[in-house]
Formats: structure tokens, sequence, C-alpha cells
């Protein structure tokens, strides 16, 4: 379930405007590392300067406004159902899953490395969740060959969830693979153009350079008609300056050299102005996803991309606690209240991450789940209408009356009250007495019905077999 964000803004428009040209002055006088051939003879051809020998390209200005006057402001993002479908741009902003998750805290409660099995339950769970738009797999398996991990995760998610999910994009090899099995869900290479199922991240190497594998892959999924996300992930102090305005012209540089490419690869090509940058910890030296710098500069990447006109993507939910405890619970409501607010249209990390996601837990997938509802309704605002101020139903009742039994509080209080499913407001002995469970036993118990009772529209059997004999052909090639 989508909400409606852009509340918020840190940014005056005087101030964007001093990042943008901050940001040209960088990628024009000192210029953006891009390490792959065919990439530097287009951008040299186009009218970019050029040092083929240490591969960094130098963008004139006009060649970044004309190219980024290219993408488009919006696009759809189709699900294996239609009605999952997503609408990227304005002001919706939707909710993901997060991804790579290395371990995973079972529904026992026992943390372990994460498996195949995990990455078909999350989709699954994923899929269930109403207020969760994505059905990403969230972890990086362990008990499948690192080489075919991929197509293996493909195929956990095509089965298991009929909402969108992002494809994997690490080389070119692996984007064909993806891209491939995309072809078979749809129906071919024309029926999955006209509607896109698959959506990658880009992520550059800060600062000021891309990476040669990312761009072969970004290249593909492009030429492909597929959307594409390019994620800076620098870190202020480090990979960036430590001031937050000057990680975010290194960000902007790196994204906007970006889209330049892509829409020379295909002109009109659908992108997104990503984000996953945040402060340097000097502390411990380390990166840290879910810190007050973090949240602003998701904030403020959001009112660059509406600047530029293109859809935004940001980070939320992502916590650095290593359990589901209170620490979590502050900072995935935190980021993921900033992150609306702002209005960033598609948000990954959503439910289930820890460990400043490394680690994924199904308890708190389902915990962040009813945070988003709540922040849902918080979103919708206050309607003002005639039948919403009861003026009549407030004159009827008077002085010292009540409302309860009224046929206005029937018909409107399922919709103008968020009625939690796992929180608890009962006093403390009436909780007790109901059995005195915390939210983890709550939100395991659901994890556990909904493992057990949710089930996708099953693939087509034709599908179904050809995926898997894909599968198969990709261990064959790799030598599995």
């Amino acid at each position: 379930m989508s909400s409606v964000g852009g509340f918020i803004e840190f940014l005056t428009k005087d101030q964007v405007q001093e990042i943008h040209l901050a940001t040209l002055r960088l990628m024009e006088n000192v210029g953006i590392s891009v390490p792959q051939q065919q990439c530097l003879e287009m951008l040299h051809d186009t009218g970019a300067k050029v040092d083929f020998k240490k591969q960094i390209v130098y963008f004139p200005a006009w060649l970044v406004e004309k190219m980024v006057d290219l993408a488009p402001g919006s696009f759809i993002w189709h699900g294996r159902n239609s009605r999952k479908d997503l609408q990227m741009g304005g002001k919706k902003v939707h909710y993901g899953t997060g991804s790579s998750a290395m371990t995973t805290v079972g529904l026992d409660g026992v943390r372990r490395l994460s498996t195949i099995q995990d990455a078909e339950n999350f989709s699954r769970i994923a899929d269930a969740l109403e207020y969760v738009d994505e059905g990403y797999c969230v972890v990086h398996p362990s008990d499948v060959p690192e080489p075919v991990h991929h197509v293996h995760m493909m195929y956990a998610m095509f089965k298991n969830t009929e909402k969108p999910f992002k494809g994997r994009n690490t080389g070119l090899d692996e984007a064909r693979d993806c891209i491939t099995m995309a072809e078979i869900v749809a129906g071919g290479k024309e029926s999955m153009q006209k509607r896109p199922n698959l959506m990658t991240n880009v992520s550059t190497v800060s600062p000021l350079a891309h990476a040669r594998d990312m761009l072969e892959g970004m290249m593909e999924y492009v030429k492909n008609g597929l959307p594409v996300i390019f994620t800076p992930e620098a870190q202020s102090g480090a990979t960036g300056p430590v001031t937050l305005a000057g990680t975010l012209a290194v960000h902007n540089a790196e994204v906007l050299s970006g889209i330049v490419i892509a829409q020379l690869v295909r002109s009109g090509a659908p992108v997104v102005y990503g984000n996953v940058s945040s402060s340097f910890d000097m502390k411990y030296a380390m990166l840290p996803y879910a810190t007050p710098e973090a949240w602003l500069l998701n904030s403020a990447t959001a009112q660059l991309a509406r600047f530029y006109g293109v859809p935004s993507r940001g980070s939320a939910g992502f916590v650095d606690s290593n359990y589901l405890d209170m620490q979590a619970g502050y900072e995935s409501g935190m980021s993921l209240l900033m992150g609306t607010l702002s209005g960033l249209n598609f948000l990954i990390g959503c439910v289930g991450e820890v460990e400043s996601a490394m680690g994924a837990d199904y308890r708190k997938m389902v915990i962040d789940n009813e945070i988003i509802g709540i922040i849902c309704r918080i979103t919708r605002g206050i309607e003002i209408t005639e039948e919403t101020l009861a003026l009549d139903l407030i004159e009827s009742v008077g002085p010292l009356g009540q409302f309860l039994m009224s046929k206005h509080t029937r018909t409107h209080f399922k919709r103008e009250t968020f009625i939690p499913e796992l929180k608890n407001r009962l006093k403390y002995d009436l909780w007790k007495e109901a059995g005195g469970k915390e939210i983890q036993e709550l939100a395991r118990e659901k994890a556990e019905k909904i493992l057990k009772e949710h089930y996708p529209t099953p693939l087509p059997e034709d599908v179904d077999k050809e995926l898997k004999k894909y599968v198969k052909f990709v261990e064959k090639r790799e030598n599995i």
C-alpha cells in the first residue's frame, strides 16, 4: 500500500541550485572515472572530453543538462500481477524490502547463515504484507554456489511473489541471466519491454567513479527497456567530504554521470535517482546506516531528484542494531517516517533488516510492516468535508453526549482510525490475562501464519518448467 510524501524539505530552492552548479563544476573540471571502453567512446563522440588512458571523463554542463532532460519523470514498474504494478514518480512513496542479508534470525529466534529457503520465505511474506510494495527476497543465500546464486534467487522470487522486484546486477552475465528469466515470465522480450518487470541497482564507487561490471550490467538492462537506479554510497568523512553539502555534490555527480550514460545507451531510458550515502563512523571506522546524517541525505536527494524531474529512491528501515530491540524500533520508525515525509518514491530496506543490512529477522519484517501502516495513516492526513465535520451529528448529540453508538462512527471508524494488529494497548493486568505476549512473539506468530496459509498465484506450468530449465543451463555453464 503506497503512501504520499514530500511534506518536508531541508534545502531551499537556492541551495538546490547551488548544489547543482557545484556538481556541474566537479563533473567538468575534476571528471568522473568511467572504466568501460564503450562508455568512453560514446561520451567522446557526444562531445565530452575523455582521457582514454586514465579513463576519466570530463562532462560539459550542456551535455549533462541535455541528457538528464531526456529521462522520463515517471514510469510503471510491473509485477507478475498487474494489480501490484507501481507508478514510480510524483509524490507516491512505495515501500520495498532489503537485499543481501548474509544472516537470518529464524522463526526459532536463532541467528544463522541465510539459505535459499529463507529467500523463498521472505518473498512470500513480502507478497502477503499489505504495506509492502516489493517482493525482493531480502537475503543472500549461503547454500547456493556463488556463480549461480542469482538465478536461484530470481526463481525463488518469481515463484513466491506477484509483486515487482529488483533484478541482480554485478556484471554482464548476471544481468543477461536475470533479463532472460524476466522474459520467460513476461512471455517474451517484446512483452517484457511493454511491461518492464525488473529494475536494478547500479552502485557507483565514491568518490566520483563508476565500476566496469556495474556499467556493463546497467547497459544491458537499459538496452532492454528496463529501469535502472543509480545508488552512490558516499561516506561523509571517508569517501566524501565530512560536510554533508560536499558529500551531496560528490553523490550528485555520480548519479548525473550515470543518467547521462544511460540516456546515451537508450534515449528516454527510465532512471531513478538513488541514495545509500551516509556518514562515516569515526569512532568505530565503519559505515552505519541508521544515522541522522543518512536521513538528511535521503531527504536532500529526494529534493534533487524532483529538481531534475526523475523518480527517487532512498533507504529506510535499515537499522544498526544487531537484535530486535528498542534501538531497532526507533531506528526503523524514524528512518521510515523521515523517508516518507521527504517524498522518496521508492524506499528499500523497509522491512526485516538488522545488523546494518547484513542480517534479516522474520519478526522484524512483520513489525516494520505495521510501522509503515501507521505512517501511511499519518500521511493520509485529516479529511475535511461536510460528512467528516459531522456538524449535524454534533448538534444532535449535544453537550455531555457520546458518539460511540452512532451510525457515523460505525461508518467511518475503520478508515479514520488505524487499528494495529501487533501493538499492545491493554493495561498491564488485562494484557497479562490475555497471555502477556510481547510484540516479538506476536510478530513470530503472524509470520508463521503467513508461511502456513499464504501462497501467491502459481506460475503457469510451462513458465515454471522453462525457468527451472534455465537455472539448470546456468549451472551447467558455470560447471556447478
